[in-house]
């Protein structure tokens, strides 16, 4: 009898003490799908809970927020977040996640929300010099924002045989016979759907000047070269 109550008080023991460790097991599988943004720009995030095989709990969660800054919020029976960031400084607060387990199951995390300024072209209004039939290539550059980013045409049209990449930002390709100034304006939109203000640019397609191949480089000095390299044996004769 005596060693079936000890037993049992083992028993009663172990899962008294399991049951205080579920609290704060969830701690490290909660997740965020969005850590960074664009000031200004309503913010619509998710909270998840990966739990690994063996870590699991019960549905429903209750989500709840702690220290957040005036107007977010947490959808307490989703983990859907929201709110506009105003300035460009990091919102840091404390996420509480429970699931209805009879232990309530517990996880709690620090969050921290990096938030970028709005995204602004910073290439230069005046493009280098493209000519015909001469392989060319800019790249447009941007600061602040979230990445991904998007670039188009705003206005205007480019040159013929010249083509914008929408992910990248590279205008490249050949010009073809049509000289002349082209004006057109280029705009990127970050993924926060921060649109900068569209950029105007001045791009001169000019003729292929003599002497120069469609890779751009002179050919005149390639002749140079030659030469001076076919002395050089005269040279190593002569002494």
């Amino acid at each position: 009898m005596r060693k079936f109550l000890g037993i049992l008080l083992v028993m009663l023991f172990t899962l008294v003490m399991c049951g205080t460790a579920l609290a704060g097991e969830l701690d490290n599988f909660i997740e965020l799908d969005k850590d960074e943004w664009t000031v200004g720009k309503a913010y619509t995030g998710n909270f998840t809970l990966d739990a690994e095989e063996g870590e699991d709990y019960n549905d429903p969660l209750a989500w709840a927020l702690v220290g957040a800054p005036g107007g977010w919020s947490v959808v307490e029976a989703t983990g859907v977040l929201t709110g506009t960031p105003g300035t460009e400084d990091p919102i840091t607060f404390t996420v509480n996640v429970t699931d209805s387990t009879g232990t309530a199951k517990t996880g709690t995390k620090s969050i921290t929300i990096t938030i970028n300024p709005e995204p602004e072209i910073t290439t230069g209004a005046s493009l280098p010099d493209g000519y015909v039939g001469v392989s060319y290539s800019v790249t447009f550059a941007v600061t602040g924002g979230t990445a991904p980013f998007k670039w188009t045409v705003d206005s205007g049209e480019l040159p013929e045989g010249l083509a914008l990449d929408l992910d990248s930002g590279v205008l490249s390709g050949t010009p073809n016979d049509e000289i002349g100034e082209y004006e057109f304006s280029i705009k990127v939109t970050d993924h926060a759907k921060a649109e900068s203000a569209s950029e105007p640019f001045t791009l001169n397609i000019k003729e292929k000047p003599e002497g120069k191949g469609s890779s751009g480089c002179d050919t005149g000095f390639g002749f140079l070269a030659l030469a001076l390299l076919g002395s050089i044996p005269l040279v190593l004769r002569r002494k």
